[in-house]
């Protein structure tokens, strides 16, 4: 089916809906909730203009390198494109070819701004709300006596609460705002020619720089280069896929959908962590893009692991075996719960060894610099120093060296990959188009089928009873709920408790494994004292170094927590769902409640957003200040290991306790008896409604199965 015959389906379908919400009651936004259809605008924005663009989407977590990557690939290494200094300043940047180069910067308009200030409005009434509630769950005597600590407590409780709510971005948005409207600029898109392609980084810092002076007001960053290599591509650098601000995550899930291509760039340290594999799943099921690249990261971080032998070839080799069979194996078990897209998962395990890229940025603009005779920035500079240390013999010319840097950035094989894209991009383009277009209309026959069978068990239900078997089966929920209620109460307490005990027992367990094993060790160096002295032992320590290693532990505890979260969650609500309607079972009769609805309705009870993106601090103390030595060096690793060992311990364990307490708070309001009743009583009030006008009710409703049936589709 075509893209004009897909969009009148759609369209039709979409119009239909909304004219016959009467027939359909709440079944509607239902079924289009669980289809997941776009409107027509956003399927049209999906697809474009057809034109012979091949749009590439960069993405991947919050500080994974994207930015660096396209410095390298585009920039030679210069920082043209700024990283985001928080993810409150992280922006979409979009990179395409022109003759004549420019910056094209999409501000907020005026009416955005009026938006973002109601939904500020909206989150300081949630968090007004959260203290509230806090302070008249726990006053009592003893708290109003100590009433200033009782205060701190509700605001915390209640800053913690509205960390990651969506609403989160816009009161932050509108804060920085408010701080910086009279320099507001009265264009809504700004377009500045520039002559040098090197100094734009000077020019968009006031736009996306943490300090820039319109920073508050950008959503978007176009660059127009005279670049060949952009010809015929547009690259898309997305903000990261764990942003703590879930509103500006979303900004990357809608551009996906309009991209061919997708490069995901994920840290070799932490190679396709559950976020990465989460984002892949997305984008095989439900995007338009066939073709999937993983670029991981930073590479010349591994190469000094000490479990690696070999000189610098073979231990890339090595690398590139073992992660391209992890990728490999991520593929196999996804393609195992996506059976539907079984064929792309296919193609990406067959050919695992070549979608996988393994690059260092350092080394490719190490490269670029050495040609030129530019100086290398400090930590490029202790990258080489570190190389030739640990493998003399092929760092020993500058001949050898710029072929050994070569080697382990990778660069070539990114550029060729580009290059085949570039020049096989009419075929890509029509394939993701195709793809995209067969989804959506697969979606439609499912929504299609839900409304269908929406609209029949209403007929059935209608000629099932009359008013006065609704009435008493309105009496008998009632009953039922006063029977079950404390039991099912009991049961799902006792649930949510087992729940905080694994949850509890299974985070800390990660965490200690991790840091218990956490060590760092000073350097000892013997230095001669030649002729006139006695030689003296000195003990020195890189601070980069070791603050590295803090840092890859820090990111190991929070994987750990937020995996150990959603693992346990998500097994946890199978469990339960299956118990409590094993158990309901056991409580009611067909005649009264049907089990198959039990199950509909269990399946839609649980809270939101229960899972955590948990995020660590580091002092700013330990922050690296290069090479220390003597009493100085035993105090950063006596400070770094008290850190990594006892504080960082004592300090995620809080937040774990804090967590599991708020996710207790909000689970307990979900108490199943609760809604399950309250869902019922609506159902059944619902039905008598359309019972009690029959005759007018079957006709409407034939006649909208009739209309229904008639939107033509496959």
């Amino acid at each position: 089916m075509n893209y004009a015959s897909t969009v009148n389906i759609l369209s039709g379908l979409l119009e239909h809906i909304e004219q016959n919400q009467k027939a359909y009651g709440s079944s509607a936004a239902q079924a289009l909730n669980d289809c997941g259809l776009p409107t027509v605008e956003e399927f049209e924005s999906v697809l474009g203009d057809h034109d012979d663009t091949l749009e590439i989407g960069i993405v991947g977590r919050v500080k994974a390198g994207k930015s660096t990557i396209l410095n390298a690939l585009f920039f030679d290494g210069e920082e043209v494109l700024p990283k985001a200094a928080t993810p409150m300043t992280a922006a979409l940047t979009i990179l395409s070819y022109d003759q004549e180069p420019s910056i094209e910067i999409v501000l907020y308009s005026k009416d955005d701004i009026k938006d973002i200030e109601k939904k500020h409005r909206k989150f300081q009434e949630k968090r007004d709300n959260l203290i509230k509630k806090y302070l008249e769950e726990n006053s009592n005597l003893l708290t109003k006596i100590v009433k200033k600590d009782i205060d701190i407590d509700a605001i915390a409780h209640a800053d913690d609460q509205m960390r990651d709510d969506e609403l989160s971005f816009y009161y932050h948005c509108y804060e920085d705002i408010h701080r910086q409207n009279d320099q507001m600029p009265d264009e809504e898109i700004i377009r500045i020619k520039i002559d040098n392609v090197f100094n734009i980084n000077e020019i968009i810092l006031d736009y996306v720089g943490s300090d820039g002076k319109y920073t508050a007001f950008t959503k978007s960053v176009h660059l127009r280069l005279p670049f060949d290599s952009l010809k015929g591509i547009q690259v898309v650098d997305t903000p990261g896929i764990n942003d703590p601000v879930m509103s500006r995550e979303k900004i990357t899930r809608k551009r996906l959908k309009m991209c061919d291509v997708v490069f995901i760039v994920t840290p070799t340290g932490q190679f396709l962590n559950n976020e990465d594999v989460k984002l892949i799943d997305r984008i095989a099921s439900s995007e338009k893009a066939r073709e999937i690249f993983i670029i991981g990261s930073k590479i010349d971080s591994q190469l000094f692991n000490i479990e690696l032998k070999g000189d610098v070839l073979e231990r890339l080799n090595t690398l590139q075996t073992k992660l391209s069979m992890l990728a490999s194996s991520t593929f196999r078990n996804l393609k195992r719960t996506n059976l539907e897209v079984d064929s792309m998962y296919d193609e990406l395990i067959k050919e695992s060894e070549d979608r996988v890229i393994l690059v260092s940025s350092y080394a490719q603009s190490m490269v670029q610099k050495l040609r030129s005779e530019k100086i290398l920035t400090d930590d490029e500079q202790k990258l080489l120093n570190r190389l030739a240390k640990d493998f003399q013999s092929e760092m020993s010319d500058p001949a050898t060296k710029l072929q050994r840097l070569t080697s382990i950035s990778k660069y070539s094989a990114l550029e060729a990959i580009l290059n085949d894209l570039r020049n096989d991009k009419n075929r890509l383009i029509t394939e993701a188009n195709d793809t995209y277009i067969q989804r959506i209309n697969e979606s439609i026959k499912r929504c299609k089928d839900k409304l269908l069978n929406a609209l029949e068990s209403k007929l059935d239900a209608m000629d099932k009873f009359d008013l006065a078997e609704l009435k008493q089966k309105h009496h008998s929920i009632k009953e039922l709920q006063s029977q079950t209620t404390d039991d099912l109460d009991d049961f799902y307490i006792e649930s949510v408790r087992e729940l905080k005990l694994g949850l509890s027992k299974f985070m800390k367990e990660r965490i200690t494994k991790s840091i218990d094993s956490f060590e760092v060790l000073t350097q000892t160096t013997v230095i001669s004292g030649g002729v006139c002295s006695d030689s003296r032992r000195v003990e020195k320590i890189r601070t980069g170094a070791a603050y590295h290693k803090l840092e890859l532990l820090v990111q190991n505890v929070e994987e750990h927590v937020s995996d150990t979260s959603e693992e346990v969650i998500f097994n946890w609500k199978k469990k339960l769902r299956r118990e409590l309607t094993s158990k309901l079972e056991t409580l009611v009769h067909d005649d009264v409640i049907d089990i198959n609805t039990i199950r509909s309705i269990l399946s839609q009870i649980y809270p939101s957003n229960l899972e955590i993106n948990y995020k660590a601090a580091i002092p700013q103390e330990l922050a690296p200040s290069g090479t220390l030595t003597g009493q100085s060096a035993r105090d950063y690793v006596e400070d770094i290991i008290s850190f990594g060992q006892a504080t960082l311990k004592s300090q995620t364990r809080q937040d774990i306790k804090l967590y599991i307490k708020n996710l207790e708070e909000q689970l307990m309001e979900a108490q199943p008896s609760k809604y399950i009743f309250k869902e019922l009583e609506r159902q059944v009030e619902e039905l008598a409604e359309l019972v009690t006008h029959k005759e007018e009710t079957e006709e409407l409703i034939e006649t909208v199965i009739e209309s229904l049936e008639a939107i033509a589709g496959e």
